[in-house]
């Protein structure tokens, strides 16, 4: 397939597609997918919005992969984008392209419901769950298991208990593989795991190849083999790979997995089942050592209140907890021989296995034994009950990306509307953060037409962020005048939620006055619920941090207005962003200008990026950050910009 011709003017594409335009952008792009794959070479893609990139990136791979004999994976790291994937632009192409090619949405293991743990957990449940709604929910598990196809979290009308959800989802430490009774008839995730052999195209996301890359190098892999991999949203995977390649634990989690044991207060849990009094005692032990551990990290916490938490050197509390935890899987590994039945056995190893993993991790964290990683203790009390997490990331991802992933795959293709930073088009930055340094570059723009589409606008007069009373004052001022411009349609862009809190609250009532309905994240609605009713009532305004400066799209006349509130720098003591910037500074670099700035430009791009999604939007971007037009780097930012159409008086709309 050529991939010029599918997508041309007198293609296939063109013929189905109703007002289809074609795009000398996608073109290009498809182009260089294709040579990539044809010279196993590495590809670094920034396509901007409306250029059509799936479409440019699948038919390339999809005729590589039916060459190839071999699936090639494609990963997001949005569910918005993977739905698009495979329930529009997937099936579309089936019905155009020449060749017949199978495609399939890869979920994580821990989202199927397991046949073989749910029908154990119903014969026990009077021992496993204390409360009527626990109960409750086991049984609509039960009811939906029975007629679901999918057999997975998202097919399910409302998300089960937690605690419930961990006694029936599929797990690799008890799972009993072939000689599980539901193998072969009704294992949904087997069934999902077969179908992954037979397809050309797997639809995954960024935890999941992540996941893959980890088990591979132990010799256990998830995905089929592959040697091609397409990472689209490429701009968010060092920090899914940072997230993923750390240690996150935390009492809560040490808590929930005794108490799946034995739970002293409402005496249930599966141990009780067993009538194991000699395995209870071992985790009232495990209960204490945790207790006495998490005393020392709450102690050493409140003491070092004023700092970021972060942990300098190893051994730094006494460590009972993981002697505890390897003692209590002795004891769990002393039922099994007199297991009844082998689902018993299995329910018995996986928590052995998971009281080694929390072992394990718990004295890695300690001792410090990861090189080249951060360490940190967060403190917060939830619900009157305090919650201690003690984390651990790599300072960099750069190295293991190279080994496990650009090393060992022929063809990996990282696109994003948002890699480049600085007006020569550098690819430098993300280069250095994924450690992908061999690799070919392009950057196509946007076809739509900005200069008509958008305005920018700076007001004069805003003081400095860092005059906190001062700026919020501001703030409220600014964003209370251009909502009203717009009657709402507006998304306004925080990097804080008590800048979010203390601008929502004062602008809200007035917003109610002009019969604007405004909804502030971190009151409850879920996210997506409130996309909905964002886009349902045409006078409304969402105020959000993080998750709403990317991976949204809203068209039309529903978003008309984007306010960005400040100038999206990392918080430079967060302990990973403290290492980073501290190891650019040893290695004789500046760590504001090689990372803080150029990290803040591609977040910015993303928040710029919701406004325009078609050609026929229209709207304002209003930054109230003065930083942009009074410092030297605030030029980044300006270039980054889509349009020129850049004012300071929004009356007479002078231009910059």
């Amino acid at each position: 397939m050529d991939a010029a011709q599918i997508l041309g003017p007198d293609g296939p594409v063109a013929r189905k597609l109703e007002n289809y335009e074609p795009r000398t952008e996608q073109t290009d792009m498809a182009a260089a997918v294709e040579r990539a794959l044809t010279e196993s070479r590495h590809l670094l893609v920034e396509a901007g919005t409306g250029v059509g990139k799936s479409f440019a990136y699948l038919v390339p791979v999809i005729d590589c992969a039916l060459g190839l004999k071999q699936p090639v994976v494609v990963s997001t790291n949005t569910i918005s984008l993977q739905e698009q994937l495979i329930g529009k632009d997937i099936p579309f192409l089936k019905t155009v392209l020449p060749q017949e090619f199978t495609a399939c949405l890869v979920k994580g293991r821990a989202n199927f419901v397991c046949q073989r743990r749910l029908a154990y957990a119903s014969r026990i449940q009077s021992s496993l769950f204390g409360s009527e709604a626990a109960l409750k929910d086991l049984w609509r598990i039960e009811d939906w298991a029975r007629r679901t196809k999918d057999g997975t979290l998202s097919d399910f009308d409302r998300q089960p208990m937690s605690s419930v959800w961990a006694n029936v989802n599929s797990d690799h430490d008890n799972c009993a593989g072939k000689a599980c009774e539901h193998a072969e008839r009704d294992c949904f995730y087997q069934r999902a795991r077969r179908r992954m052999y037979h397809v050309n195209l797997l639809v995954v996301n960024h935890h999941i190849v992540c996941t893959d890359l980890v088990l591979r190098e132990r010799g256990a892999g998830f995905l089929p083999g592959y040697s091609v991999l397409v990472l689209d949203e490429g701009h968010s995977f060092e920090g899914v790979a940072t997230d993923h390649l750390g240690l996150h634990l935390s009492s809560g989690q040490v808590e929930r997995f005794l108490s799946r044991l034995h739970n002293p207060r409402t005496e249930k849990g599966f141990l009780v089942h067993l009538r194991e009094k000699d395995t209870v005692s071992a985790v009232r032990r495990a209960r204490r050592a945790a207790a006495d551990l998490f005393r020392q990290v709450s102690d050493w916490r409140m003491a070092h209140a004023g700092t970021n938490g972060r942990i300098h050197e190893p051994d730094l509390f006494r460590n009972p907890l993981t002697p505890a935890l390897k003692e209590l899987a002795v004891s769990l590994e002393t039922l099994r021989p007199r297991a009844k039945g082998t689902e018993e056995a299995f329910e018995i190893a996986g928590y052995r296995n998971r009281a080694l993993d929390l072992a394990a991790g718990f004295g890695s964290f300690i001792a410090q034994a990861v090189p080249d990683a951060v360490y940190w203790v967060e403190y917060a009390e939830r619900r009157g009950r305090p919650q201690v997490k003690l984390e651990s990331s790599p300072v960099s991802v750069a190295s293991e990306l190279k080994r496990l992933l650009f090393d060992e795959l022929r063809t990996v293709i990282v696109t994003s509307a948002t890699l480049c930073v600085g007006e020569h088009d550098s690819f430098d930055f993300v280069r250095s953060r994924l450690g992908m340094h061999s690799a070919d570059e392009l950057r196509v723009g946007s076809p739509f037409d900005y200069d008509r589409q958008m305005k920018v606008y700076v007001p004069e007069g805003m003081p400095d962020p860092n005059e906190d009373e001062s700026f919020t004052k501001a703030v409220i001022r600014e964003v209370e005048r251009y909502l009203r411009l717009s009657h709402g349609r507006a998304f306004v862009l925080f990097t804080s939620y008590r800048l979010l809190d203390a601008v929502a609250k004062a602008v809200r009532p007035k917003l109610e006055d002009l019969g604007i309905e405004s909804f502030v994240q971190g009151e409850g609605i879920p996210r997506t619920r409130m996309l909905e009713r964002f886009r349902a009532d045409t006078s409304s305004v969402i105020f959000g941090t993080d998750s709403f400066w990317q991976g949204v799209d809203v068209r039309g006349e529903s978003l008309s207005n984007v306010i960005i509130t400040r100038l999206p720098f990392s918080v430079p003591d967060h302990p990973v962003v403290q290492a980073r910037l501290e190891k650019i500074r040893e290695e004789g670099g500046d760590p504001f200008m090689s990372y803080t700035v150029p990290e803040a430009v591609i977040r910015f791009k993303q928040g710029v990026g919701r406004l325009i999604r078609t050609r026929t939007d229209t709207g304002i971007i209003v930054v109230l950050d003065p930083r942009i037009a009074t410092r030297r780097y605030g030029q980044l930012f300006y270039q980054s910009l889509p349009t020129s159409s850049v004012y300071r008086r929004i009356e007479t709309e002078e231009a910059n």
